[in-house]
Order: C-alpha cells, then structure tokens, then sequence
C-alpha cells in the first residue's frame, strides 16, 4: 500500500535500496519513514533527497550487469523516465 516500497519478496532480493519521494508527492510517505521500512529488510539502504540523487546512487554503486528497478507512485516513475531519458545511452 505504501508508495515507494517494494514487496517483501522483492525487497529480500535486493543488493540494495534507495528511498526517494517526489516533489508532487504530498500524501506519500517521506523518504526517510521508507527507508526505515527497507532497512527491515534490505542491509543496504540509502536514504535519497531526489529521484535524481537516488538514481545517481543506483548507477554508481551498479555494475554493468546489474538490474536497477524503479517502482513507487506514477509521479516517481514518471520523474524517474524524464531522468533516464536524459541520459547517455551506455553500450556496456
């Protein structure tokens, strides 16, 4: 129910997980009550001022065969796409 955070089943499998909110997010929860939640279970949690920072975060800590999966509120994803959309294309 809560925007923002993964499944449990999801979450277990994470290397790690980086808590965001969106600017047009008022009713969420802030980024800090979800990364609490996450360090329940997730080890590795960052708690993020933006989608940006937290997608900045993601892909300096992956590798290049790592995965990184957005989910939350159509605002965050949303925000998420405009970002990923700006960015270089990699050919790694």
């Amino acid at each position: 129910r809560h925007k923002g955070i993964q499944s449990r089943e999801r979450q277990g499998q994470a290397d790690a997980f980086y808590a965001c909110t969106t600017n047009a997010a008022e009713r969420s929860l802030g980024e800090q009550t979800i990364a609490a939640l996450a360090e329940q279970e997730c080890s590795e949690v960052y708690d993020c001022r933006s989608t940006e920072h937290a997608l900045e975060l993601a892909f300096d800590h992956a590798s290049p065969k790592d995965c990184i999966l957005v989910c939350g509120s159509l605002f965050l994803t949303g925000e998420a796409e405009k970002i990923l959309r700006g960015r270089p294309k990699t050919t790694d």
